[in-house]
């Protein structure tokens, strides 16, 4: 309940504009998305889309890589009030919550090669390469998205 309401305020925090000068000695979450590479708008997009809480997510577990790519622990997924499906890494999540996240409190999980098909028509819209992973590919262009804004 603590950890749902901690998501809460965070999410809520993201969206105004001077968290980094208001809250940043208090929460490292900004400098932790500069060194990570992902930006508050995917995680507010993300908290929103979970109400808060990655416990209603689903996990996509990635065993086996055949785009080579790194070892990657994970992906949550859960849609948006439209359906589209929103993604988010497992190690994003853990590093800016500083929390440990036990992937086995999510609601359930899928495999990396189901998401793909569950998802395929709307993965032909959002990947350029079969050669590289589709996933790594969509949080790419949503990060090009979000900071374009």
């Amino acid at each position: 309940m603590v950890l749902r309401l901690f998501f809460y305020c965070i999410a809520m925090c993201l969206r105004r504009i001077s968290l980094e000068k208001k809250y940043n000695k208090y929460i490292g979450i900004v400098t932790e998305f500069k060194r990570s590479n992902m930006n508050e708008n995917q995680l507010y997009r993300f908290l929103n889309a979970c109400e808060g809480n990655w416990r209603n997510t689903i996990l996509i577990t990635c065993k086996n890589c055949p785009y080579k790519e790194q070892l990657c622990p994970g992906y949550f997924l859960t849609t948006d009030r439209n359906g589209c499906p929103v993604l988010y890494p497992v190690d994003k999540l853990q590093k800016c919550s500083k929390e440990l996240i036990d992937v086995e409190d999510c609601i359930g999980s899928i495999s990396r090669q189901a998401f793909e098909a569950l998802y395929s028509r709307w993965l032909i819209w959002r990947v350029s390469s079969p050669h590289q992973c589709n996933i790594l590919q969509v949080l790419r262009s949503e990060q090009q998205t979000d900071t374009a804004i």
